[in-house]
């Protein structure tokens, strides 16, 4: 079965390198992972997925599964993207990718948090314009937040802080704060990595919510224990009721034009999911 700790003791030791640019589960406790065993191999995903809570599944019974791997991980969850396909919610192409809200850290008032996870991109993955990747999210209470859709970013939608790739792998935030300057997703620190394919690269973020009334919110990523963004200025609330909520696991191609759809049947695999909170 699935495993969902929570209140884990994980704790990497203190030392040299640890500060704000150590990697943050090296700075952080972990309360969460999850990561699916070769009993859910088969199963139907959302039974898989419910030590995660999922809310608002898009696509999840369509284009994600539980499979076993050869390698250092043996099972992961994978997501399937169509041929022509863009977005879980585009009806005038294959539902593509999937998307849930994982409430995971509702109820403890999260103003910082750490969130580890692992993809790997099929060998030869097409990247296209870009596509989705998880994140961090947080609301004022409501298990999920509407910060993202090109929707208007307040209190009472939350924010959000996905990873998009872009052409060629090139990697970015993408983030709904309310001091955006984009009309959708503010995209922080595009090209500063690129993802390969064919094999597992591990992902840290980093969500520091700022102060109410400041605009000292903070964004950092490590890609494989690398630092590659270290993103202040940011506004996630105006008011102290927003706090992080845990994860937003959602990936497809898209955008919403054709032009980003998938040119093919292909496929990434996540696995090793954990949350962390401040000491």
């Amino acid at each position: 079965m699935a495993a969902l700790l929570l209140g884990a003791s994980r704790e990497a030791g203190a030392g040299q390198g640890d500060g704000p640019s150590a990697p943050c589960l090296q700075r952080y406790r972990e309360v969460v992972s999850f990561q699916p065993a070769l009993g859910d191999v088969g199963r139907p995903p959302l039974e898989a997925l419910a030590p995660l809570q999922p809310q608002q599944p898009f696509a999840v019974e369509a284009n994600l599964s539980i499979r076993a791997l050869a390698g250092p991980i043996p099972v992961a969850l994978h997501v399937r993207y169509p041929e022509g396909s863009i977005n879980p919610g585009t009806k005038s192409t294959p539902a593509g990718g999937a998307q849930f809200y994982a409430p995971v850290l509702a109820g403890t008032e999260a103003t910082a948090a750490c969130l580890s996870y692992r993809v790997r991109f099929e060998d030869g993955f097409a990247f296209v314009l870009g596509g989705k990747l998880p994140g961090l999210y947080g609301t004022e209470g409501a298990p999920v937040t509407t910060a993202s859709g090109c929707r208007p970013v307040n209190d009472e939608a939350g924010f959000s802080a996905r990873l998009m790739w872009r052409s060629g792998g090139r990697g970015e935030v993408y983030a709904y704060t309310q001091n955006k300057t984009a009309r959708c997703g503010e995209s922080l620190g595009r090209g500063n990595w690129a993802f390969p394919t064919g094999r597992w690269v591990a992902i840290e973020e980093e969500v520091l919510l700022n102060t109410p009334g400041r605009d000292d919110g903070r964004v950092r990523v490590w890609i494989d224990s690398r630092l590659v963004l270290d993103q202040g200025g940011l506004v996630y609330r105006s008011g102290p009721a927003v706090h992080i909520q845990g994860l937003f696991f959602s990936t497809f191609f898209g955008g919403k034009k054709p032009e980003w759809a998938s040119p093919r049947d292909q496929g990434a695999d996540f696995a090793d999911f954990r949350l962390g909170q401040p000491r």
